[in-house]
């Protein structure tokens, strides 16, 4: 199994990657250069004509993709010069659990979501707590104005100018994040107050169940039953005529 974790900043992305490793032996894995996690702001369309980021006065809040030491350091994980030698390499070692954080673009991670081995979880958390968690992290000076303007060009992309042509509103383009954290097939708000309350959360998650990658039958054909059973029942326009 091959977890790719994703989220917003301070989320606890690393905190679920410290979890697989230290609890199920994952196996750490990262890229010689990660993209920033700002640049998932970018609009996945550039049918608009929109400020650019280096426009922004706007100070990135990306963090180191490998785990911080701590109390039990992590060793360094083996790094790979892009996201296709990482996909080679995790492809041909498929039976082996491996986690990484340095997957952070569409163009990055739509490759691996045709490997059956592999898992993408998404992490986020109220804005409040991330920024405190952020100021206690690395940036005393983060005022939560400041966070909160990122988390919005991160989800929503740079607002559009003053001058932009009605016509043009037609259509919203996404943000490359917002198409990233769509494609998760575990969704994660870490809004605990600890960390061995995150971990509890995560044991009973179990991320490890296979039948999130290839579901089984039971799953298979329960799946449109209960979505037949959820729809209202039509009524007949004859009846009782």
């Amino acid at each position: 199994m091959f977890i790719a974790i994703v989220g917003t900043p301070s989320s606890g992305k690393r905190s679920v990657l410290r979890y697989l490793v230290e609890k199920h032996g994952f196996i750490q894995l990262g890229l010689e250069k990660p993209s920033d996690e700002m640049a998932g702001a970018e609009l996945s369309s550039n049918q608009l004509d929109v400020p650019s980021l280096d426009s922004l006065a706007l100070s990135s809040s990306s963090t180191p993709a490998t785990v911080n030491p701590g109390p039990s350091p992590i060793p360094s994980p083996p790094i790979f010069a892009s996201p296709s030698s990482l996909l080679d390499y995790t492809t041909r070692n498929w039976l082996t659990h491996h986690v990484t954080t340095d997957l952070r673009t569409y163009a990055e991670i739509e490759p691996f979501l045709k490997r059956p081995s592999f898992l993408l979880v998404g992490v986020d958390g109220p804005i409040r707590t991330r920024w405190e968690r952020e100021v206690a992290r690395q940036d005393k000076s983060l005022t939560l104005d400041t966070f909160v303007s990122q988390h919005d060009l991160l989800l929503h992309g740079p607002s559009f100018p003053a001058t932009l042509p009605p016509s043009a509103l037609s259509h919203h383009p996404q943000t490359d994040f917002r198409r990233v954290m769509s494609l998760a097939s575990v969704s994660i708000c870490n809004n605990f107050p600890s960390l061995p309350a995150l971990y509890a959360f995560l044991a009973q998650l179990n991320l490890l169940d296979e039948e999130r990658l290839r579901p089984g039958w039971d799953t298979y054909f329960m799946s449109p039953t209960l979505g037949s059973a959820s729809r209202p029942l039509e009524t007949d326009p004859f009846d009782g005529v």
